[in-house]
């Protein structure tokens, strides 16, 4: 069978649309504990056993619904989607990527036997849920694997050919 949509992105979906309108209710912390209960293998209600979101305030909740969907989607491939419907990718898509040291003796040396895996210390988030993995690359702990560029155009898709020459009415996206 084929996964086309996990109830969590249903869940997260709703509370982030109720959290962009500023609509905070209580059925967007029901939405948003569901999910993160789920995940620690509790009741919803079992609040005291998960850490529960409480805050009615849309800037926390948009920050922690980003960083949260971030880690249920993993390896989901949704999150470049996330990061053009939140309109960060100048911000995202124009840093370093990083990676485990290479070669394998030099991640032994400088964070296997040292005792961490697989990061040294967790990379501090933004308040946009954007991992910084400077201090890592700072400490020797990773390595930047290449330098992304982004221009804007690429939040649009060109319109392939073939549709604007069967309809005449429409424009190519502006830079292609």
């Amino acid at each position: 069978d084929i996964i086309y949509c996990r109830y969590a992105e249903i869940l997260l979906t709703y509370a982030e649309a109720k959290i962009e309108l500023n609509e905070i209710d209580n059925s967007v912390l029901d939405a948003l504990n569901e999910v993160r209960a789920r995940a620690y293998g509790v009741d919803k209600s079992d609040k005291a056993s998960y850490p529960a979101f409480t805050s009615n305030d849309q800037s926390t909740l948009r920050h922690q619904l980003r960083v949260e969907r971030r880690m249920e989607m993993a390896k989901e491939h949704m999150r470049y989607t996330d990061i053009i419907r939140w309109k960060l990718a100048e911000k995202v898509m124009n840093r370093k990527t990083y990676g485990i040291l290479y070669p394998a003796s030099l991640c032994i040396e400088r964070v296997t036997s040292q005792g961490d895996w697989f990061w040294a210390f967790t990379p501090e988030m933004d308040e946009d849920g954007c991992a910084d993995f400077s201090k890592l690359e700072e400490a020797g702990k990773c390595q930047a694997l290449a330098v992304r560029s982004w221009n804007d155009r690429q939040y649009l898709w060109p319109i392939p050919t073939t549709e604007l020459q069967i309809n005449e009415n429409l424009k190519q996206n502006p830079g292609y």
